[in-house]
């Protein structure tokens, strides 16, 4: 009795932890995907050019101010233009940029 009782705990053990496994959580391809907002850099205003890395209120109103007195934007690189904005604030948002 005590050797069936073992196998009959080690067989519902095993049930358990099977179940356990099914249960956890597992990645798929939905959760991977990242949504990029796309800043449209001709006509954003404040708040959408602050959501760039490395722009807060003071180059987001350079921004603008360059575009207001220069017109639109030709290329993304003509950003490097606006004082304030490097090389790395380029990079770092050229995927969400466009003109």
């Amino acid at each position: 009795m005590n050797k069936l009782s073992a196998v009959a705990f080690a067989a519902f053990l095993s049930c358990f932890s099977s179940i356990s496994i099914a249960e956890q959580p597992t990645k798929t391809d939905s959760e991977s995907v990242q949504v990029i907002q796309v800043v449209h850099l001709n006509n954003a205003d404040e708040q959408a050019l602050i959501s760039l890395k490395g722009i807060g209120r003071k180059k987001a109103l350079a921004i603008i101010s360059y575009r207001e007195d220069n017109g639109d934007f030709k290329s993304l690189n003509e950003l490097l233009d606006v004082k304030g904005i490097g090389k790395y604030i380029l990079v770092e948002n050229k995927e969400r940029l466009k003109l």
